[in-house]
């Protein structure tokens, strides 16, 4: 990540001066770590940090936020500096908030952008192609849909409506966290939306993802079937729980070649596309 800047900048080299002149004097307390004052003095003299100690930082600075309300934190206090005084110091304090925040959203921005280039640079695989119907089959809607643009398509419209679904919880989530119709500060609104997307069900999802799934696996079944040179089929609803009533009272409806298209696309289904139902080929 050298396009990512590690070397502490001044403000945090000045509180690390001001942290290691405390531990001079004795203001530090037993409870320092030996290391930190090592790493404290590297940073000082202006040593990039590494990586993982910038995520380190961040996570010390934010989990010992609460110290600040103990007693000799601040100027003018009795016991001022104490030893969590001399300890946030030493881990560059206020200043390295700020830095500490900077270098993780660049480190995590880095990292995605990376593994979307990973993504880019892999052969995908050939484009899924429809067979051929076999001879003597008359052509019908089937035919004409391409099965690489049938799995983008359902895909999307799975995406989109997820993105949608977020969308709408974020935006109810700042509303609700104002006041009078104000729009709340981020201290506020961020944890308000960040427990709203927590809370979500991953239910409605995993029924999303099926449905697609579902729609261009059946496209995939009837396209295959026509090419097998079939001519008579039967309706299974495979006797599974999601099955819907009407399909299970279409189950073991046998029909000809001329009905294919219309079973294909289950018009009766109310359980949008959720039923797991089968078209099988019959051959004598």
């Amino acid at each position: 990540m050298a396009d990512i800047n590690f070397k502490p900048p001044a403000g945090v080299r000045a509180e690390l001066k001001k942290g290691l002149e405390w531990h001079k004097q004795g203001h530090s307390g037993d409870g320092l770590v030996p290391a930190t004052v090592s790493w404290a003095r590297r940073m000082a003299n202006g040593e990039p940090i590494s990586r993982d100690k910038a995520v380190k930082m961040r996570a010390w600075l934010a989990r010992h936020e609460v110290d600040k309300k103990g007693k000799g934190f601040s100027p003018g206090e009795p016991g001022f500096p104490s030893p969590g005084r001399v300890a946030w110091a030493l881990w560059g304090g206020d200043p390295a908030v700020a830095w500490s925040n900077k270098l993780v959203r660049q480190i995590e921005a880095k990292k995605a952008s990376e593994q979307l280039q990973t993504a880019l640079d892999l052969k995908f695989a050939d484009p899924v192609k429809a067979p051929k119907p076999a001879a003597g089959q008359e052509e019908t809607y089937i035919d004409e849909i391409v099965p690489e643009e049938a799995i983008l398509s359902t895909a999307a419209m799975a995406a989109k409506e997820a993105a949608e679904r977020i969308q709408r919880v974020a935006i109810n989530a700042v509303q609700s966290a104002g006041v009078g119709g104000a729009v709340p500060p981020a201290t506020v609104s961020g944890p308000a939306v960040s427990a709203a997307l927590a809370a979500l069900s991953v239910g409605v999802d995993y029924r999303l993802a099926q449905q697609a799934s579902n729609l261009t696996y059946g496209l995939g079944r009837a396209q295959g079937l026509r090419a097998s040179g079939a001519k008579r089929y039967i309706y299974s609803n495979l006797a599974e729980s999601m099955s819907c009533d009407p399909c299970m009272e279409q189950d073991g409806t046998v029909f000809g070649e001329d009905e294919l298209d219309v079973y294909a696309a289950l018009p009766f289904c109310v359980a949008d596309a959720m039923c797991n139902c089968l078209v099988i080929g019959l051959f004598d």
